[in-house]
């Protein structure tokens, strides 16, 4: 008397199978880095940009600025006495952003009636700056963008 024997899974093997799939599953869902928001990006865009704006004025031994608006920003140098536009990407900012800008410890109106071209804020070719903070106020986010007088741009999600 011989017994034939199906081959296949059981139902408990494949059950168990299913139960590591899912929490493996769950692990890499858990572990994923939640999409940044367009205020992250922009304040991350931003700080790479004043730091090549800090670099650039070493680099061409000039004074380069970035003109803040509530609307955005736009990067300027000093040349034959005026400033003019850098050949660095403009940004602007998120709609709904409010943007606060602090300069060497003291509170400054963003606004639109700015000389031509004139920077908020500006790199020296000595590799100084002052001091400053850009707090951007979004929806859902509120980031800080600050700058030390050693040159240091630092991006802090603020509570």
């Amino acid at each position: 008397m011989t017994q034939d024997r199906q081959a296949g899974f059981t139902l408990v093997e494949l059950m168990v199978v299913i139960v590591i799939i899912g929490m493996i599953s769950a692990v890499v869902v858990l572990n994923m880095p939640s999409p940044a928001s367009d205020l992250e990006q922009e304040t991350e865009k931003l700080a790479a940009r004043l730091r090549l704006a800090a670099e650039e004025s070493i680099m061409a031994g000039e004074l380069t600025g970035v003109r803040i608006t509530p609307e955005g920003y736009a990067f300027v140098i000093y040349r034959r006495g005026h400033w003019l536009p850098l050949d660095l990407p403009s940004g602007q900012w998120p709609e709904g952003a409010v943007v606060r800008l602090v300069r060497d410890r003291l509170p400054v109106e963003l606004t639109e009636n700015l000389p031509e071209n004139s920077p908020s804020i500006w790199f020296d070719p000595l590799g100084n700056q002052m001091s400053f903070s850009i707090d951007i106020s979004g929806i859902d986010d509120n980031i800080k963008v600050s700058g030390e007088e050693n040159g240091e741009i630092i991006v802090n999600p603020v509570s």
